[in-house]
């Protein structure tokens, strides 16, 4: 096995060919940025902090996807409807993926609140196997 292949900008990578302009326009890596502009309906994060595991024939690791809409309703609630359509374009973009190098499965998902920006979203963890 290619061990570059094991690199987290490699990683990077595949994910940014997976998920941009598949589940969203606004893809970004270990964080949102700064600013959230007026236009955008939904973004998506990709966190790779996870450790990579190196298992000399081939390596795995968990692989963390954050979905976003750019906003909650304006009652403050949680725009469940932007949350599930980023779920299922996610899920059949997971689904679609045919790539030499990498293999990915859903692990499992939960829900979070950003404090700081103060809106609701769903983390899906990915297992990655790197072959």
């Amino acid at each position: 096995m290619d061990k570059n292949l094991l690199n987290i900008s490699a990683i990077e990578t595949f994910l940014n060919t997976l998920l941009s302009g598949n589940v969203s326009d606004n893809v970004f890596f270990g964080g949102l940025p700064t600013t959230i502009k007026e236009n955008w309906n939904d973004m998506v994060v990709v966190d790779c902090s996870g450790t990579i595991k190196d298992m000399d024939a081939y390596g795995r690791g968990i692989v963390s996807i954050l979905l976003y809409p750019s906003k909650n309703f304006s009652d403050g609630s949680k725009n469940v409807a932007v949350l599930s359509s980023l779920s299922t374009l996610l899920n059949n973009s997971i689904e679609g993926s045919t790539d030499e190098h990498y293999s990915i499965n859903r692990m499992g998902m939960t829900s979070d609140y950003d404090t700081i920006r103060k809106i609701y979203y769903d983390i899906v963890f990915l297992n990655i196997r790197i072959h």
